[in-house]
């Protein structure tokens, strides 16, 4: 078991540092902490009156502190709300990125497991130039990671051009009923939490 991650993806998360930290805070000024629901059958995310298109990145156990991408989620795989997931394996082959490309990271061996997850998502914001991530605790044991996939919300801050995700409805799943949302932090700061209180 791992208790870092490899060099290339560290690498690849400090060059997108900066201006996804920036990011980040001009994406959490846009979407107030609040109530939310989601509808990934439909690819859309409710939060503080707004609505925006998602895409869903993958899952956090926190029980036993372990990754789940949408790609290799029997109930998402090849749904249109997996696909910047699947962008992302198919980056993650082409770079030599195991983070990318392993169906399954165990976390819990890292010094801060919940922060390396926020890691790989913030990470993946980067790679796919997203305007932002969304981390919301889907149930007791689980966080869902999503990333706006919407024109409505801020653009990316850099030159580099966005990589192609689009989610069009396929199929009626939902996600857990509304709950707590945080707002996304770069992977240097602490998670901020809101909403209603869990159980």
């Amino acid at each position: 078991m791992t208790t870092t991650f490899s060099e290339p993806f560290l690498r690849l998360t400090r060059e997108h540092a900066a201006w996804g930290a920036e990011q980040l805070e001009t994406f959490n000024e846009f979407l107030p902490m609040g109530e939310w629901s989601a509808d990934l059958g439909q690819c859309l995310y409710r939060q503080s009156g707004r609505e925006l298109r998602i895409s869903l990145l993958g899952t956090f156990d926190t029980d036993e502190q372990s990754w789940l991408w949408a790609w290799a989620n029997p109930g998402f795989q090849g749904s249109p709300v997996a696909r910047a997931a699947e962008s992302l394996r198919a980056y993650g082959r082409t770079h030599g990125l195991p983070e990318f490309t392993s169906e399954l990271l165990r976390l819990a061996a890292h010094e801060e497991p919940r922060r390396a997850a926020e890691t790989l998502a913030f990470t993946a914001m980067g790679v796919l130039g997203a305007s932002g991530y969304i981390g919301v605790q889907a149930n007791p044991s689980a966080r869902a990671y999503l990333l706006p996939d919407d024109p409505r919300s801020p653009s990316p801050n850099r030159t580099r051009s966005r990589s192609p995700v689009s989610c069009s409805p396929a199929r009626d799943c939902s996600a857990a009923p509304p709950g707590r949302s945080s707002r996304a932090t770069s992977p240097t700061t602490t998670c901020r939490c809101a909403g209603r209180p869990t159980a």
